[in-house]
This record gives structure tokens, C-alpha cells and sequence, in this order.
């Protein structure tokens, strides 16, 4: 799995904002154990899980690179059950707006919006 991880790396760093994420702190949280990695030839990402002060968890994708099919077709739902199998009540992405609109037929929903200025 780390080989597969480390391919992908080159990958996720490419989409990483680096003012706030490192694909050394990436490759950190998936070694501890404290994100997962799910891949196919074609697509990969990571998620973690969120713990909320009340005990409600969620399933947070940190990275996703590769073909937009393998990741919503076959790698979200293997992410998704890994969720429910951990106690997450939902899934959140926090991306860019394209993300809403290739995960609402997938019972995706916009829930918050970020308000944002660059100092």
C-alpha cells in the first residue's frame, strides 16, 4: 500500500495548496495510520476522520487525484463504507465548487460556504 501511496504523491502534491499542506505532513498522516489511502491504476485519494466535540465523526477527503470516474465510481463508495464502518454520520468534501456539481447525483449537498480573504 505505501509503494501505491508513494506513486501517487508526485499527484496529490500537484492539487495540494501548499500554503496550507505539505505532501510530507500528507504522507505523515497516512504512515500514523490517521488518514487512509484508497487507489486504482487510474485514480487515489485520502480522507481522514473528523471528530466533532459531540462525538459525531465524519469522513473528510483530504486529496483526490487521477480520473474523475474511478474516483467517484469506485473509490468514493469504497471511502464511504469505510466511513459508516468507522461510526461517520456523513462525508464531506472541501474543494472546488466542480466537486458539488460531480458529487450531487450522489447525494452530495452544499452544506456551508467558505468566506475568504487573502491577507
Amino acid at each position: 500500500m505505501m509503494h501505491d501511496f508513494l506513486q501517487w504523491l508526485p499527484a496529490f502534491a500537484e492539487v495540494m495548496d501548499r500554503r496550507y499542506y505539505t505532501p510530507a505532513w500528507l504522507a505523515g498522516e497516512v504512515w500514523s495510520g490517521r488518514a487512509r489511502f484508497w487507489s486504482t491504476e487510474r485514480a487515489a485519494l485520502v480522507a481522514e476522520i473528523k471528530a466533532y466535540p459531540t462525538g459525531a465523526r465524519d469522513l473528510h477527503f483530504l486529496v483526490a487525484a487521477g480520473d474523475l470516474d474511478a474516483l467517484i465510481e469506485t473509490l468514493r463508495p469504497e471511502a464511504e463504507a469505510w466511513g459508516r464502518s468507522t461510526g461517520c454520520v456523513a462525508a464531506l468534501v472541501e474543494s472546488r465548487a466542480g466537486w458539488a456539481r460531480a458529487l450531487a447525483p450522489h447525494g452530495y449537498e452544499l452544506h456551508q460556504t467558505t468566506i475568504r480573504k487573502e491577507l
